[in-house]
């Protein structure tokens, strides 16, 4: 699910006719999504036959886990885009909190399980952590000199970003 709603003040009679302030838009979104990146099934057991001199036998292709489930990611975004004097500078701030939980860890080579070798069986895909990544976004343009055989435009952007695992 996701929702995201923006307001243009700008647009409001107290701000409609200002020489100052061009355009101004307040912006706030929200949304969880999914990644079921693993193979269909293997919440489940799988069998493998093989051949054996008495005929073809099976034997776990995988260890199942029964609460194996899809990784999720919560994000909220907000932000405000600004533009003043006719459109002349535009400064735009954007903040954004991620968090990924019930992350899926691949599975790693096991030991000898149930008489077999590492590699005749998958061990299990778990569910395991919690990272979180948030920063913020700035962005500054000014249309200096707009003439009719030259322009001068300046850009200046300046991110920050941190990445921290919670569990």
């Amino acid at each position: 699910p996701s929702a995201s709603i923006a307001w243009r003040v700008s647009e409001e009679d107290f701000l409609k006719n200002s020489d100052f302030i061009s355009s101004l838009k307040l912006r706030l979104g929200y949304g969880v999504s999914g990644n079921q990146n693993i193979q269909a099934g293997l919440f489940g057991a799988q069998m493998n036959s093989f051949a054996t001199p008495f005929g073809n036998a099976y034997r776990p292709k995988n260890i199942p886990n029964p609460l194996l489930g899809w990784e999720s990611t919560a994000q909220l975004n907000t932000g405000a885009d600004f533009s003043f004097f006719k459109g002349r500078i535009d400064f735009t701030i954007d903040y954004y909190n991620k968090e990924t939980y019930d992350m899926l860890l691949l599975p790693q080579p096991a030991n000898f399980i149930a008489g077999t070798q590492w590699w005749d069986i998958l061990p299990p895909w778990v569910n395991v952590g919690r990272m979180q990544n948030k920063g913020i976004d700035l962005s500054l343009n000014s249309r200096n000199i707009a003439g009719g055989k030259f322009s001068w435009n300046t850009d200046l952007t300046f991110s920050r970003n941190r990445n921290k695992v919670l569990e």
